[in-house]
C-alpha cells in the first residue's frame, strides 16, 4: 500500500543546451526560462568563473570517430575523479565506430586542460582539440563564451574528413545504452535522499534550495500509513489499523501546521531562508533535475525497483521508467522521420 501521488517524475525535454544549463541552475531559485536572454550570459559567467560545474554537467554531448586512440585521448585525459566530477565520460565500439557521450563540462574541462597546459601536440592531437572546440562552440556557444571568453578563444572548424576525425553526433543516432535523459522530479525530503544516493558515474543532480527561496513549500501529505516490519530490511509491512493510522494523521497534519506557522514567523522576523527552513518537516516536498545515460538510468530503476526498497521510492522507480520508455519512443520516432528525410533528399 503506497501513496503513488508522494512522486512524480517527468521527461524534460529540451532543443538549446545554452537553455538546460540556465535551467539546471536555475531550479535552485524555482525559476525556468524558455528563451536564452542577454541576462543569461552574466549566470553562465558566474557559474564558470567559480566552477559551478553541475549545470553545465545536464547537457551531454555525443560524438563518434574510428580512432581508439582518441577515445583514449578523451578517456585517459581524465582522472577517475574528475570523471565523477564531471558527470563521466562513457564509450561503447558499434560497428566501425568508437561512440562516446560526456557531459558538456566534461567535454571544456577537457579542451580547458589542453589551453592553459599549453604543452606542445602532435597533429593528431591538435587537430582532436579543435574538433572538440568546434563541435562545443556549435552546440553550446553562449557555454563556451562563458568558459573561454567571449571572443578570446578562436574556433577553427575541421569539416572532420580526416579517417580519424571526431564528430559530433545527435542523441538518437548513437548506441542506445549512451543515449541520455533529463528528468525533472518531485517527492518528499527522505525519498529525494534516498534517490540521491544513486551515484553512478554519469548522474547528476540540482536541486530547489531553499537557502535562496522562501516559497510557501508543499507538504505532502500521507494517507496510508504503514506497519514497522519485524524485519529492519524491509522497512515496513502492511497498513496499519484504521484507529492507529487515524491518529498518525493526526499527529503527522499537527506537526506540519505547526511547524509550518513557525516557518513563517521565523520569515516575518527577518530570519534568512537558509536558516528558517531547520523547522520544516521532512514531508516537504522537493524538486530537482536528474541527468544520466540510458545505461545509468537502467541501473538506478534495477536496484529502486527492488521488492524491498521503500514503496515510495519504488514509485519513483516506476516514473523513471516511463520515462525511459518516452525517451524510447521518442528516438525511435526521430530516427523514422530522418530516415524518410533521406529518401526524400535524396530522389
Amino acid at each position: 500500500m503506497t501513496d503513488t501521488n508522494l512522486v512524480s517524475v517527468k521527461r524534460v525535454v529540451y532543443d538549446d543546451a545554452d537553455v538546460h544549463v540556465v535551467n539546471a541552475a536555475r531550479i535552485s531559485f524555482a525559476k525556468k526560462v524558455d528563451k536564452f536572454r542577454d541576462a543569461d550570459k552574466g549566470l553562465l559567467n558566474f557559474l564558470a568563473r567559480h566552477n559551478h560545474w553541475t549545470p553545465f554537467a545536464h547537457v551531454r554531448i555525443g560524438a563518434r570517430t574510428r580512432s581508439s586512440a582518441v577515445v583514449e585521448r578523451v578517456m585517459g585525459g581524465n582522472s577517475y575523479s574528475d570523471r565523477l566530477k564531471s558527470a563521466g565520460f562513457v564509450s561503447v565500439k558499434d560497428g566501425e565506430f568508437y561512440y562516446i557521450s560526456g557531459s558538456l563540462y566534461g567535454w571544456l574541462q577537457l579542451v580547458d586542460k589542453y589551453h592553459k597546459k599549453g604543452t606542445a601536440v602532435t597533429n593528431a592531437e591538435r587537430r582532436m582539440y579543435t574538433e572538440i572546440l568546434g563541435m562545443l562552440y556549435s552546440i553550446a556557444p553562449n557555454s563556451f563564451d562563458a568558459w573561454f571568453g567571449e571572443g578570446g578563444n578562436p574556433v577553427v572548424s575541421y569539416e572532420n574528413s580526416h579517417k580519424y576525425s571526431l564528430s559530433y553526433v545527435e542523441d538518437h543516432n548513437l548506441p542506445r545504452e549512451i543515449q541520455s535523459l533529463t528528468v525533472h522530479c518531485k517527492m518528499p525530503v527522505p525519498i529525494a535522499r534516498q534517490v540521491f544516493k544513486s551515484n553512478h558515474l554519469t548522474i547528476v543532480y540540482n536541486e530547489i534550495s531553499r537557502r535562496y527561496v522562501a516559497l510557501w513549500p508543499a507538504i505532502k501529505p500521507i494517507y496510508q500509513w504503514r506497519r514497522a516490519a519485524t524485519d529492519a530490511k524491509q522497512g515496513s509491512s502492511g497498513a496499519l489499523g484504521k484507529v492507529r493510522a487515524w491518529l498518525a494523521s493526526r499527529l503527522y497534519n499537527g506537526l506540519c501546521r505547526a511547524a509550518l506557522v513557525r516557518y513563517k514567523m521565523l520569515l516575518m522576523l527577518g530570519v534568512a531562508p537558509e536558516q528558517a527552513r531547520f523547522v520544516l518537516p521532512q514531508g516537504m516536498e522537493v524538486e530537482f533535475y536528474m541527468t544520466a545515460v540510458v545505461q545509468d538510468f537502467e541501473r538506478v530503476v534495477e536496484l529502486r525497483s527492488d521488492p524491498t526498497a521503500q514503496g515510495e521510492v519504488q514509485v519513483f522507480a516506476e516514473g523513471l521508467l516511463k520515462a525511459l520508455q518516452e525517451h524510447r519512443d521518442y528516438n525511435i520516432f526521430t530516427e523514422t522521420v530522418d530516415s524518410i528525410d533521406n529518401v526524400i533528399n535524396n530522389n
